[in-house]
């Protein structure tokens, strides 16, 4: 019954933003092109990475947090983490050790995309990952062809379970 869901003495969930981000989670933001999508992503990003609240809610602690840009330039993203960074308060040492921002290392690596995000993942341990932005990064040639999109969120999944115990993932997509 509908009491029962309510009334168990289950453990709460395990989150990595209470309330909000549960762990393994892998979560979409879709969005028109220019919309905002990776400001807020980085904004979450440097929040995380420094144990600032996100909607109210505060995480659980500091974490380690990888942003993968395959979209945007290196200056817009300059912009983005300057603009985010003005309504944090971020402390510089927090967002040294824990944020990673990786500028088109999926597209411009040797090997292929997923084996390269699954370095990058073993190497740095996020907590969290940010992908941005599906198309590009996982190097989609049809994005209307759901078995290409299904084997992407196959190596996307190989990936968070390579990144620290409970690695929860957004990836940022055009609607």
């Amino acid at each position: 019954s509908f009491d029962n869901l309510w009334n168990d003495d289950q453990p709460p969930p395990p989150w990595i933003i209470p309330n909000i981000i549960l762990n393994t989670q892998m979560i979409v933001m879709a969005g028109d092109a220019g919309v905002g999508k990776s400001f807020l992503a980085l904004y979450w990003a440097q929040a995380l990475a420094c144990g600032l609240s996100i909607f109210g809610a505060k995480p659980l602690d500091p974490m380690p947090v990888l942003y993968i840009n395959e979209e945007n330039s290196w200056y817009d993203m300059r912009e983005y983490i300057r603009w985010a960074r003005y309504g944090l308060e971020a402390d510089e040492d927090l967002l040294a050790k824990n944020l990673r921002v990786e500028q088109m290392s999926l597209t411009m690596s040797s090997i292929k995309w997923h084996d390269e995000l699954r370095l990058i993942s073993e190497d740095h341990k996020p907590r969290i990952s940010f992908i941005d932005t599906a198309t590009p990064a996982c190097q989609i040639q049809d994005e209307d062809k759901n078995g290409e999109a299904n084997i992407a969120i196959g190596h996307l999944r190989r990936a968070m379970r390579a990144s620290a115990d409970g690695n929860g993932m957004i990836v940022l997509k055009h609607a």
